[in-house]
């Protein structure tokens, strides 16, 4: 069944061992990815802490938030070393533009070809 912009798709996932009916625009596969991965922080987290559910699904948000925000950040500062590395690119190219010779032919700093046998 193809899926329409906009439309809510409902699915059924396991979390902690409970069903949860789940809506979105988001596709099915995706809401069942992001159940596993809840679902494994959870299991995780209640076998360090021995915590109350109620506890375990708190500690699992503040972590998880933690790790979208670490990665916000870091995407932000890739963001910027690659609008910085761009500018530098930008800016030698066209300083190599202004150093070429206007001039066809050979012109300052052209390489030439020696045959072998005249090194020497």
């Amino acid at each position: 069944m193809e899926k329409n912009p906009g439309q809510k798709i409902r699915t059924t996932v396991r979390i902690a061992g409970k069903d949860y009916t789940m809506s979105g625009t988001d596709s099915e596969e995706h809401m069942h990815r992001v159940a596993v991965y809840v679902d494994r922080k959870m299991e995780e987290l209640a076998l360090v802490t021995r915590a109350p559910s109620n506890m375990v699904a708190v500690l699992t948000a503040m972590n998880v938030t933690d790790e979208l925000l670490k990665s916000q950040d870091e995407n932000t500062r890739l963001r910027k070393e690659m609008m910085s590395l761009q500018q530098q690119i930008t800016k030698l190219r066209a300083q190599g533009a202004s150093a070429r010779p206007a001039g066809k032919g050979k012109g300052a700093g052209a390489m030439e070809t020696v045959k072998s046998d005249e090194v020497g």
